[in-house]
């Protein structure tokens, strides 16, 4: 329940409160900000669900090329599918109606994955 008030609450008030430019800031300083590949592979996934969910088509797309190329890459083939497939059914495992199967996609295209040092 608490976390279904924020998605409700949030996004229109961050909207209201937020301009473009400020918004265009805080995407600027969260893609120049150096994180580790093993942190964007756990965040960006959950971003741009968020952007698409709450956001415009315009917001997802802007925020989808402010990443280089290569990320762009390991987050279409990989870390969104393993989001997908292993992150999201757990999260929403108390919801379900029957016990979630997890299909883990490993960096490297392989079924079992070693904990991410990138």
């Amino acid at each position: 329940e608490h976390l279904m008030e924020e998605e409700r609450d949030i996004p229109p008030l961050a909207r209201e409160h937020f301009t473009e430019e400020e918004e265009s800031k805080l995407v600027e300083s969260f893609a120049q900000k150096e994180f580790k590949l093993s942190v964007l592979r756990n965040v960006w996934p959950a971003v741009m669900e968020a952007i698409d969910a709450w956001g415009t088509p315009e917001q997802l797309q802007k925020m989808e090329t402010t990443m280089p190329g290569f990320i762009s890459k390991l987050a279409a083939k990989y870390w969104i599918p393993d989001y997908d497939n292993c992150i999201k059914p757990k999260r929403d495992a108390p919801f379900l109606d029957s016990e979630p199967i997890f299909k883990r996609v490993g960096c490297f295209g392989i079924s079992f994955c070693f904990p991410c040092i990138l």
